[in-house]
């Protein structure tokens, strides 16, 4: 009597209300579905919105409606083709094993639970359909390129396919394969999910299921079908094995994985339309045994065959057995990155520097680069910054024509940082009306530098007329190179978003003032084409959305004149803009027609390129296709073409025909300063230490390996690998200055040089590569020994010992290797900086030649010092006996010889003590 009082308890306490009693389970669901859906919608309704307005004021709406279209078009094939086979799969299942509840639920689950039991299901279904549209849109890149493929005009040598085969078609298969082969998974985990629910909900055992007998067999047909065919397609994924001796495919690979492979595949086609006749005859033998059967097999085939050829067969013989794989992998290597197409000279690294250097390289010497990126950033904050709310994000390094000389410079924008404002100054009119760009740059040679150690200026300070002129040493006003428009609202700058043209006028530099006092703020109201309009309450309702900002829709300075600036770095515009290209990470400015522009280096990437060797797991294909350049004021994006061979770049011509523009249209004097990009060249650098081997053989064993050198470098003289500099010098064998980046080269685990390599960015002859290979029977002179025999030399060791106290410390910068003529000269210039206080002083450069080292001033002085060490007057260094000298000493006298000898050590001691005068 107890318990039944209790339960009626129970179920009073559980009982809902009665106003709910009066709504269905599917009203309740259809109103939470309709509220989700509604949400989803109009945040999908906000983001295309935005991006439509967003893409439209730059005038690429194209861009982004065919990738929406793509993407739309990819989410409908993957939902609906989830949605019915997911349907038909649960449909059958559940309506084949379902049974009703062993006993009657208590209240309200009497009422609710089967129905809610089965939109539940509809409710799983419809959201994994969901998700797998979703992830199907993502890869809208991959269908596009296939649609669109163009030819590389080059084979593989294992199936004799095109590149393009690779590049754009076999991703696609296997991606189509394997997202089949998860539908047809989850199918089967629904199905058996359904099935056990509604057996343990009926009280029976779940290997009862009649449908589970007849249901599972189809659906693990059609899975091992897929399987197969995924088996087959692993053929063609052999071109990128990695067990080989070198990546791609191998003797085994070739040999033995390729027949098995096809063996398996055919197999299990076979077995999977076996498999369903396990119904019609109600044995299970016609599906456990057809599975064991090749799973023993595929454990033979794929796995031990393999093994056991590669350790009793290859292992042995290994480059008997890989030479023409080897020869395939370097081969496909070097076309990948472009390393086919480098041109190989021979340096002769003579010991002395040409006595003509000041005459005939003049322009080499008057443009090595002393100045450093860091401690040169470092001079221009503490400087040239001339407000506290802007700030120097980096620092460039370019070339222009100043006074009738081709001059290598470096130059910093000086960009808005309203985040370096007073905290209390932080407000949000500051932030987003107000403070809204950076005004101007600093502009200075490479090489030069006063008495204090401070760089001379091309162009500083912000005039009075708002004008960023450039001048050259003596004062000479470069007209051509004046910037009318310095304002610079697109750059290096993270800002999330800037609101201009509106009542607030925008802070836009101060006037020098002439008693010393503070000068006049000058303002600007926003006159360009960058910005979405703000021009209806829903744009505004848009975006305040988007920024989680009321501000943009209750602000009454906000007119509809005003525009909102987002995406305003470079590097995320760029990036959004053109979402399958690859970004250099050093964008730099440049002075044109009185603005500022920028220029962006892109590149086409694949990882699908047979044979090559991938780059750190990254990509084993790269071009720097494209060129970006980007207005600094009105934040205009143009796109040129730079590589027309790319049949990547060619590919993606196709997809967005009116996108792309020939690197021919490009304005000449904006032509000028496009530059062989840093990143790729490091990648190139880096596979050109292997892939210069071209004899299989030499390659195997690894006899002619090269490494990045390292130098010294900071305050504390770590080491670190030398990276890529930009230098403007004469390559041997050519009479005209250029702007090239170069790179040296180490034998593996040795110090001295071995070679370098040469980008080239004037002219004709841009994205040209020249390799220079020193003499391998001599010495040549590394990094590393450079700055050993820079510590060894006394005058410079006593240098660095009186300055580099307490209080101040001294910074070793970049070591150069500048070739020159058919001699190399070495320059390290050395700052000085106190304590606490960022500002480096340039001090010292130290120059060095194959026999000798010297610290002097400047450049010239360092160079001259050098000659007269070369020459024949008599230095410690260059005391010889001459052959013919030293038989006719033998003849003289002992007396008469320790006379001379006594002599040679006087006068040995003398020389000391005057250079450690000097």
């Amino acid at each position: 009597m107890k318990e039944k009082t209790l339960n009626n308890i129970n179920n009073e306490n559980i009982a809902i209300p009665a106003i709910l009693k009066n709504i269905s389970p599917r009203t309740i669901i259809i109103l939470i579905v309709s509220f989700l859906l509604l949400a989803v919608f109009a945040n999908i309704f906000k983001n295309v919105y935005s991006e439509l307005l967003w893409f439209g004021q730059l005038n690429y709406q194209d861009i982004y409606l065919t990738i929406l279209r793509t993407k739309i078009f990819l989410f409908l094939i993957g939902f609906f083709l989830s949605l019915i086979t997911l349907s038909i799969s649960s449909f059958i299942a559940f309506k084949y094993s379902w049974n009703g509840f062993e006993s009657e639920l208590p209240e309200p689950f009497n009422m609710l639970g089967p129905k809610l039991y089965k939109y539940l299901l509809m409710i799983a279904v419809f959201a994994v359909s969901v998700i797998i549209g979703f992830t199907n849109s993502v890869n809208w890149e991959l269908f596009l390129r296939f649609f669109n493929s163009s030819s590389f005009g080059v084979s593989d040598p294992i199936f004799n396919k095109d590149l393009s085969f690779y590049i754009f078609n076999y991703p696609v298969y296997t991606y189509i394969q394997k997202g089949l082969l998860a539908i047809s998974v989850l199918c089967i985990i629904f199905t058996l999910f359904i099935i056990f629910i509604n057996s343990a909900f009926a009280g029976r055992q779940f290997s009862e299921s009649n449908i589970l007998k007849k249901q599972i067999p189809i659906m693990f047909a059609i899975v091992f079908l897929l399987i197969s065919v995924g088996v087959l397609f692993s053929r063609w994924g052999v071109l990128f094995s990695t067990q080989g001796v070198v990546f791609g495919a191998g003797f085994t690979d070739v040999n033995v994985k390729i027949i098995a492979y096809s063996i398996m595949a055919i197999l299990g086609l076979v077995i999977s339309f076996i498999i369903p006749f396990s119904i019609k005859y109600s044995t299970r033998n016609l599906v456990y045994i057809p599975l064991i059967s090749w799973g023993i097999l595929y454990i033979i085939l794929i796995l031990l065959w393999p093994t056991l050829t590669q350790r009793f067969s290859v292992t042995p013989n290994e480059y008997v057995k890989e030479e023409n794989y080897i020869a395939n992998n370097i081969e496909f290597t070097r076309l990948a990155y472009g390393l086919d197409k480098i041109e190989e000279s021979y340096f002769p690294a003579s010991a002395e520097l040409p006595k003509t250097i000041f005459s005939d390289y003049a322009e080499t010497l008057n443009n090595i680069r002393l100045w450093d990126h860091n401690p040169l950033k470092d001079v221009y904050t503490q400087t040239q910054l001339i407000r506290p709310y802007y700030d120097f994000k980096d620092v460039d390094v370019d070339r222009y024509t100043i006074d009738g000389e081709y001059r290598q410079v470096m130059l910093a924008t000086r960009e808005v940082a309203p985040e370096k404002l007073d905290e209390e100054k932080q407000t949000w009119v500051n932030n987003f009306l107000q403070y809204t760009h950076g005004y101007g740059l600093t502009m200075s040679p490479v090489n030069s530098f006063d008495s204090q150690g401070k760089p001379y200026f091309f162009s500083k300070d912000i005039p009075s007329d708002g004008v960023i002129k450039v001048n050259s040493m003596n004062g000479k006003l470069q007209e051509n190179l004046s910037v009318e428009n310095p304002r610079i609202y697109y750059g290096e700058s993270t800002m999330p978003y800037a609101i201009v043209n509106t009542n607030t006028m925008e802070v836009d530099y101060q006037e020098k003032s002439k008693d010393g006092k503070e000068g006049i703020l000058k303002r600007h109201n926003y006159k360009g084409k960058g910005g979405v309009l703000l021009s209806n309450p829903l744009i505004k309702l848009v975006y305040a959305w988007k920024f989680s900002d009321i501000n943009l829709m209750i602000s009454d300075e906000i007119t509809n004149g005003s525009k909102i600036q987002y995406e305003r770095n470079i590097q995320d515009r760029v990036k959004k803009l053109v979402p399958f290209l690859e970004l250099d990470s050093d964008p730099y400015i440049v002075l044109h027609d009185g603005k500022l522009k920028w220029i962006q280096d892109a590149y086409t990437t694949s990882n699908n390129f047979p044979y090559s060797e991938p780059f750190e797991g990254k990509f084993n294909y790269i071009r720097n296709s494209v060129k970006v350049v980007v207005d600094a004021y009105d934040g205009t994006v143009k796109l040129y073409v730079a590589d027309n061979s790319d049949p990547l770049i060619d590919t993606y011509s196709k997809i967005f025909p009116t996108v792309f523009k020939p690197l021919s249209e490009m304005p000449s004097d904006l032509r000028e300063h496009i530059r062989y990009p840093i990143d790729i060249f490091k990648v190139q650098s880096d596979k050109y230490l292997e892939y210069h081997m071209q004899d299989s053989q030499i390659f195997y064993n690894n006899e002619d390996l090269w490494s990045i050198p390292q130098e010294k470098f900071g305050q504390s003289g770590d080491l670190q690998e030398v990276e890529p500099y930009y230098l403007v010098m004469n390559l041997p064998g050519n009479g005209d200055t250029e702007f090239v980046l170069l790179s040296p080269f180490t034998p593996n685990q040795r110090k001295n040089l071995i070679g370098w390599l040469a980008g080239r960015s004037d002219g004709d002859q841009y994205g040209k590569l020249i390799a220079y290979n020193f003499p391998k029977d001599l010495t040549i002179y590394g990094t590393e020994q450079i700055e050993a025999r820079m510590d060894n030399d006394p005058i410079i060791s006593e240098w660095f010992t009186l300055r580099c106290q307490e209080g101040s410390f001294c910074i070793r910068g970049n070591l150069l290797v500048i070739p020159i003529a058919d001699s190399i000269l070495y320059a390290e210039p050395i700052y000085l900086q106190a304590e606490g206080v960022d500002l480096p002083e340039l001090k010292r450069v130290v120059l060095a030649s194959a026999d000798h080292v010297v610290m002097a001033e400047s450049v010239q002085a360092g160079v001259k010092a050098l000659l007269e060490k070369q020459s024949n007057e008599i230095q410690i260094s260059d005391i010889k006996i001459i052959p013919g000298v030293e038989d006719s000493i033998k003849g003289i006298s002992d007396e008469l010889s320790k006379k001379i000898e006594n002599l040679l050590e006087d006068i040995k001691l003398i020389l000391e003590e005057l250079n450690q005068v000097k």
